[in-house]
């Protein structure tokens, strides 16, 4: 059998020879950078209660944490479910990824109890939505210094957590924020909601906002901006205890829609809505319904140029006394 040599030329064995070492170098860079590669970039500690296997992670949810610890001890890799043994375990999830979301991370963890941000990297996080919805049993989140700078959406965030008991949101940047919709909706322990110190100057959206949280006494708004929010039906819908709201910060100016603004706030005494510019709002349907305990609603210099629709916007009171009105036009 013949055989064939292949012969080159000083400039071509000179290429060859640059090539491998370059292709060595890149070799030998990659060696060297795997283990940064795979460094621990965030931590998010749990406190789930029950045993046997449970998922600590939303099962559609990616990134996959790279390690599971249990009470300290290491006890799965790239998983999203662990072996549990102790009635109450503490859980921490290690990732090896910056997460650019968070949507849909713990939904339907119905033995989620407590979650820690303190040590988790969100500064590349775009969305929170629905990220703990339908976690029935969640009753402490803490957030830290968490940097919500890339925040866009957080939507749905609590909705369903149902045995919430206080949650601080003071250290949110909420300036990339355009909806708020059902954000403490079906929130039904929470006694009292600080958000003073949101920027909401983009939300055009708070429909369901604080819906059924039937045990809300205090809202603190603070100096909030409301000028772009065009939807807030059933807003407040079903705080079932909530005996007063200071309205008094909202710009209404671009407000079009406020069916069932205050319907089953059955402790409201008084509404004051002299402030409030309603020049743009088509539909009051029902918007006091079943305020059983409503004494009062002062509308001022209500513009109603633009209504549509007030069906049952006053019924089922025991103790209506007076609508005051200037101007209330129905044509």
């Amino acid at each position: 059998m013949e055989e064939k040599y292949t012969f080159y030329s000083p400039i071509q064995s000179s290429l060859k020879r640059k090539n491998l070492k370059s292709n060595l170098k890149i070799f030998l860079f990659l060696l060297l950078i795997n283990p940064i590669l795979n460094e621990i970039t965030s931590e998010i500690h749990l406190v789930i209660k029950g045993s046997g296997t449970q998922e600590v992670i939303n099962q559609g949810f990616t990134p996959i944490p790279h390690e599971i610890f249990v009470n300290g001890e290491k006890k799965a890799e790239d998983s999203k479910t662990c072996e549990l043994e102790g009635e109450i375990n503490n859980i921490t999830l290690k990732f090896n990824t910056q997460l650019l979301s968070c949507e849909d991370m713990f939904n339907s963890l119905q033995n989620l109890i407590e979650i820690d941000f303190s040590d988790f990297d969100s500064s590349q996080v775009t969305s929170m939505k629905s990220m703990f919805w339908g976690c029935p049993n969640l009753e402490k989140v803490h957030f830290g210094n968490i940097d919500t700078s890339s925040l866009e959406e957080i939507e749905k965030l609590f909705q369903g957590c149902n045995n919430l008991i206080t949650v601080d949101l003071s250290s949110f940047d909420t300036s990339k924020i355009k909806s708020l919709e059902s954000l403490f909706c079906e929130c039904y322990k929470l006694t009292s909601i600080d958000i003073s110190n949101f920027d909401t100057s983009k939300v055009t959206n708070m429909i369901w906002m604080f819906h059924a949280c039937s045990s809300l006494e205090t809202i603190n708004f603070g100096n909030i901006n409301t000028s772009s929010v065009e939807r807030m039906s059933e807003m407040f819908f079903g705080c079932s205890i909530l005996k007063s709201i200071d309205l008094s910060k909202f710009d209404t100016s671009s407000v079009v829609d406020m069916t069932k603004l205050f319907q089953q706030c059955g402790e409201l005494i008084s509404v004051d809505f002299s402030n409030l510019d309603t020049s743009k709002v088509t539909n009051m349907e029902w918007m006091f319904e079943s305020c059983y305990n409503l004494k009062s609603v002062n509308f001022g210099n209500l513009n109603t140029t633009s209504l549509e629709n007030m069906a049952g916007m006053v019924c089922n009171f025991f103790y209506f006394v007076s609508v005051y009105f200037i101007h209330f036009y129905t044509s």
